[in-house]
């Protein structure tokens, strides 16, 4: 009994070196060779992308290739007569290509699709890459990834929007 025990502690310690390797990693090199290579695609691409940074958590953080925030074109007008309120812009929040450091040190991948806020989509949907030790991670793996981000993003733009029994601002 005492020899699993013993075996199970020795495991731990073991994730525990794991997991401080990966953060060193992740600061050491990952960071920057995920920067580097999003902001060179970022010049050499006219979308007007936008490299965010989430960092308020140290060893839980984020990087972002994002469309950000955009004007969606769709514009509710208040109807002549009562007092309404002014018109409103429909937001889409552009959705975005994440590396995400875990709590364990791994780096999670994934890709969060657009919505506009009340409208269409779902602010919740993502398509999970992969995750990944952070020495896995290079510069071709990242412009794959920035490939597939971009492809899931087309489709979405060009996929039929159905509304179905939306009601917003007495839209019906």
């Amino acid at each position: 009994m005492m020899e699993k025990l013993i075996e199970l502690a020795s495991n731990i310690k073991g994730v525990y070196t794991e997991i401080d390797s990966y953060r060193l990693e992740w600061d050491s090199s990952t960071k920057a060779i995920i920067q580097r290579t999003f902001k060179s695609v970022q010049k050499k691409i006219d979308l007007n992308l936008k490299i965010r940074n989430i960092d308020d958590i140290k060893n839980l953080e984020s990087i972002r290739l994002t469309f950000g925030f955009l004007n969606s074109g769709l514009l509710i007008e208040p109807k002549k007569g009562k007092q309404t309120p002014p018109p409103m812009v429909l937001i889409k929040k552009g959705g975005y290509l994440s590396y995400t450091q875990m709590a364990n040190g791994k780096i999670n991948v994934f890709i969060h699709y657009p919505y506009i806020q009340d409208i269409y989509g779902d602010p919740e949907r993502i398509l999970e890459i992969n995750m990944f030790n952070p020495k896995d991670i290079h510069k071709e793996l990242i412009l794959e990834h920035i490939e597939l981000f971009l492809e899931e993003i087309l489709k979405w733009e060009k996929e039929e929007k159905k509304l179905i029994g939306f009601h917003i601002g007495g839209i019906r």
